[in-house]
């Protein structure tokens, strides 16, 4: 079985594993292939891993833990992988003011300022694809309005999101991210073509287009044989790198990440958060949905979470835990706080 629950709710998840178990215990034998830890935890009897192609090291689950298998996977500590790196506070890029759109979202209220990760929180279906949808012109409004650096922001398409400098990453790499059968070159570059049309005809530039591949496939350290490569021969990590380097290709200023690391392995992981890291220090503006809640906490600066289209807690420092998290999304308050 490989990555068998990356497109699963939790409740599919938990039955699945059950299945799995039933299966072990009726003397079948299983490879689970999972990047999400807790999983292999839940049914494996023994743990292989691989970094590199290279076998690292099989271990007795009973005499492991996450963070030694961390190490092994990446060749660091877990630390590393979920790290957010302290950036002084910028001013506010992008601001929703009572915004409503779709069948879910209601009345939402955000700050997102330079240098600044806002990490989006929730049950699945909660809102945030609402909200992401709607900040990249892709959901129209129903009510309030949306400002970019102090000016009225109301794409009505895409394109226009685009063409101000807002990034998008879907949360579905297979489907609804890469075109399978199309080059990495044209996968990256597919959000700026009209910026590499050149002369009178506006014909597209393959040299541009190679300066943009070699520019932003380069910054994320895309592994490929080169830029003709057909992006679904590349592993999920790589692909998701190709789909990162295409969000930032029209200019960086806000990136709207959903699930960025959702499907790729540990030492991926590492190499899209310390990039994350880099773009907010150099000003940019980032939100950024996760299911993951380690990763949600440790590379977030504020936790904002949904319920029912709505925010129901903007967790802090201390506040930004996994338990507050839960509890807010389903019962709207925090561990320890009166309704």
């Amino acid at each position: 079985m490989d990555e068998p629950t990356a497109a699963l709710s939790k409740e599919e998840v938990d039955r699945l594993l059950d299945v799995v178990r039933r299966l072990r215990d009726e003397g079948r034998s299983v490879v689970y292939v999972s990047h999400r830890l807790e999983e292999v935890f839940a049914v494996a009897d023994r743990a292989t891993i691989l970094r590199d192609g290279r076998l690292v090291r099989t271990l007795d689950i009973t005499a492991t833990d996450e963070d030694e298998l961390v190490r092994l996977m990446v060749g660091r500590d877990i630390d590393a992988v979920f790290h957010r790196e302290a950036v002084p506070e910028g001013a506010v890029v992008l601001r929703l003011v009572d915004v409503s759109a779709g069948r879910h979202l209601r009345d939402v209220s955000l700050d997102v300022r330079a240098g600044e990760v806002v990490g989006i929180g929730g049950v699945a279906g909660a809102g945030q694809a609402e909200l992401t949808q709607a900040v990249f012109g892709a959901l129209p409004l129903r009510a309030g309005h949306m400002e970019l650096d102090g000016q009225r922001f109301a794409p009505s398409t895409p394109a226009d999101a685009l063409a101000a400098g807002v990034g998008f990453l879907h949360e579905d790499r297979k489907h609804a991210g890469i075109l399978p059968d199309l080059s990495v070159r044209q996968n990256l570059t597919v959000t700026v073509l009209n910026r590499l049309r050149r002369g009178f005809a506006r014909l597209l530039s393959r040299r541009a287009e190679e300066i943009t591949y070699t520019e932003y496939g380069g910054r994320l350290q895309v592994r490929a044989t080169g830029p003709e490569q057909l992006i679904s021969e590349l592993s999920g990590g790589n692909q998701q790198k190709v789909l990162l380097a295409r969000a930032l290709a029209p200019g960086g200023r806000v990136l709207v990440l959903n699930e960025p690391t959702r499907g790729v392995d540990i030492g991926a992981k590492a190499e899209i958060h310390a990039l994350i890291n880099e773009l907010t220090a150099a000003g940019a503006a980032v939100i950024m949905v996760s299911s993951d809640l380690p990763e949600l906490l440790g590379t977030s600066d504020r936790v904002v979470v949904l319920s029912r289209g709505r925010i129901v807690g903007v967790l802090e420092g201390q506040d930004r835990t996994e338990e507050n998290v839960v509890a807010c999304a389903t019962t709207g308050r925090r561990i320890g706080v009166a309704a």
